[in-house]
């Protein structure tokens, strides 16, 4: 009974198999729908702009990576679990088959059928247990909700602090002053927002 111990095997390997691409900031372009969304937020300033715009491109793709990471486990499971019914199944039948009509003679053949029996619970539970060491398909939909979350907080610092830069106190250095202090906060946090998105690990 070798189709047993070769499920196993697979199952072993479809655990290990998967590979995600890891985000490179450096390759990250932004895209003209992100830099427009930026511009729309932040001014024409070209610098914070392209900032703005690279972390929007970022946090796109790791929340595409994520979502892909979440379904890959979710499909894990569901053929960790077939397989689980399927050993039991084929392992119920061949037990039942050997017991009936092997060779030998009738305690050979119980013998035979309790021997297929122990193979198979054995194979169950192994695949049980692979099946527990896996992934919770929630934890990607947590670090997918807590990514959006930090996003949508980085947006609304720099609304509030695009905001005070554009109260003027009528003297032009003290307002020139003023924006360059906020432009140097609003980078600050982009650039924050961007280390911990890609510092999000995919895998586990």
């Amino acid at each position: 009974m070798r189709i047993i111990p070769s499920a196993l095997a697979c199952a072993l390997l479809a655990g290990c198999g998967s590979e995600y691409t890891i985000v490179n900031r450096s390759s990250v372009r932004p895209s003209a729908s992100s830099q427009i969304a930026a511009r729309g937020l932040v001014g024409e300033a070209p610098a914070v702009t392209q900032h703005l715009a690279q972390a929007y491109e970022v946090y796109t793709a790791q929340i595409t990576l994520l979502k892909q990471r979440r379904n890959k486990v979710r499909a894990r499971e569901r053929g960790l679990r077939g397989a689980v019914i399927g050993a039991l199944t084929a392992g119920s039948t061949a037990a039942v088959v050997v017991g009936a009509t092997g060779d030998g003679s009738e305690n050979d053949r119980i013998q035979g059928a309790s021997f297929v029996a122990l193979g198979t619970i054995g194979v169950a539970l192994g695949l049980s247990h692979i099946r527990g060491e896996q992934e919770d398909p929630i934890i990607p939909d947590m670090k997918a909700r807590q990514l959006q979350k930090d996003f949508e907080r980085m947006l609304d610092r720099v609304k509030e602090l695009e905001a005070e830069a554009d109260a003027t106190t009528g003297d032009p250095a003290r307002d020139a002053a003023r924006r360059k202090e906020v432009t140097s906060a609003i980078s600050t946090t982009i650039e924050a927002f961007i280390t911990e998105a890609t510092a999000i690990n995919i895998k586990g």
